[in-house]
């Protein structure tokens, strides 16, 4: 059964009322790293790890941001190219796993790849493992397929389960076959503002607007532009 959007998990676990509650998140996570790792260095490590050590909450956005652009540059190599919807869910479930995790425990190179693996059976891009990392470099293949296939789990277990993703991609098509239907004058421009849409909602991958906002608030967002 087909869940709509209003009666889902992600708008009753993982969109927020504003762009201050999400950033504490972060900042949360960032200090509950620090004062656990402090702790750990007084009594097990040699070296005195003050704050200048830690990444801040605002050096893991950016981090995560840039591992954000390698997702979407390395599933640009499959053949055939995968529905754009896979990349919409890899990077919401890269945004969910750090709202509760920090970059300083599990790195964003290697996350990534978990979540684009775990997005490609979600969105049906039917792709085994051995194919996934094909398109990676060869001496990197072996350790990533065995990585990924071992953070399959804590990826679920951080998601709570919580897999399946409302993009704003069906919304919008939804709205240009309206357009098409309603307008013979307009649907000749539909492939233009097709290109435009396309281009907007690749830029709002690296905001927080899928925490933030409905799938169709994020089209209008796009109309309105």
């Amino acid at each position: 059964r087909i869940t709509m959007f209003p009666s889902s998990s992600q708008r009753r676990e993982w969109v927020f009322a504003d762009q201050e509650t999400v950033t504490a998140k972060r900042v949360d996570v960032n200090r509950l790293f620090k004062e656990r790792h402090k702790e750990q260095g007084s009594s097990e490590l040699s070296v005195d790890l003050t704050s200048s050590v830690f990444l801040s909450a605002a050096d893991e956005l950016k981090l995560c941001g840039w591992y954000t652009g390698k997702m979407i540059e390395i599933a640009g190599r499959f053949a055939p190219p995968p529905p754009r919807a896979v990349l919409g869910t890899a990077v919401m479930y890269l945004k969910r796993f750090y709202l509760n995790n920090s970059a300083m425990d599990y790195h964003p190179k290697d996350i990534m790849l978990v979540c684009l693996f775990m997005a490609c059976k979600v969105e049906e891009y039917n792709v085994t493992v051995e194919q996934f990392v094909r398109v990676l470099p060869s001496d990197e293949r072996e350790k990533v397929a065995e990585y990924v296939l071992r953070n399959e789990l804590m990826l679920l277990q951080a998601l709570r389960f919580h897999l399946t993703v409302h993009n704003p991609y069906r919304p919008l098509e939804g709205l240009l076959i309206d357009i098409k239907t309603r307008s013979s004058i307009l649907s000749a421009q539909i492939e233009s503002l097709r290109a435009s849409a396309d281009q907007f909602l690749s830029q709002s991958l690296f905001s927080d607007v899928c925490l933030l906002f409905a799938p169709s608030q994020v089209r209008n967002e796009q109309q309105g532009e």
